[in-house]
């Protein structure tokens, strides 16, 4: 998406990248309404304002879905988290059930993944794009675990804990 241009009849649409930010110019030059979706957004991003009119685009499934009126232009700025996301596993060792917090950030997450020590995928779930997600791991031996926090199929966070009885 970034520092490439799509044109269509009626519809060009620039994407450049400004230091740590993103920029969507948006150009209509038809004589009537246009609908475009602007797809594959980085899973990091968080959300996008028109700087024009100031109001905020909601990003579904990594998708801005949009209407430009007759000849009219529109300009985006994408927000994203690039902090070093953190996790906090609790309890820790764990027994029958962890939770899963990210705690430095506002970025959810929809996907974990626990692998043992070797690297073999124990267990996967899925959430609805959580900040925090209690998940049962009763029937997992004692030992040293590795956790996987995915948001859209990009990793946001790893981390380890244990299991005892």
């Amino acid at each position: 998406m970034q520092n490439v241009t799509y044109t269509h009849p009626s519809l060009k649409i620039l994407a450049k990248q400004y230091k740590d930010t993103t920029y969507i110019i948006a150009v209509n030059s038809a004589e009537e309404k246009v609908t475009f979706q602007i797809e594959d957004i980085s899973p990091l991003i968080l959300g996008a304002n028109k700087i024009l009119s100031g109001k905020a685009i909601e990003i579904k499934k990594q998708v801005i879905t949009d209407t430009l009126n007759a000849l009219d232009v529109s300009l985006y700025k994408l927000h994203t988290d690039k902090s070093k996301v953190e996790s906090l596993i609790f309890p820790c060792p764990a027994k029958n059930n962890i939770t899963i917090k990210v705690i430095n950030s506002n970025l959810t997450f929809n996907q974990v993944k626990i692998f043992n020590i070797q690297g073999e995928l124990l267990k996967e779930e899925v959430c609805d794009y959580c900040i925090e997600k209690s998940i049962d791991i009763v029937q997992q031996p004692n030992g040293t675990y590795i956790i996987q926090l995915l948001r859209n199929g990009e990793q946001i966070t790893t981390n380890k804990f244990m299991m005892s009885y």
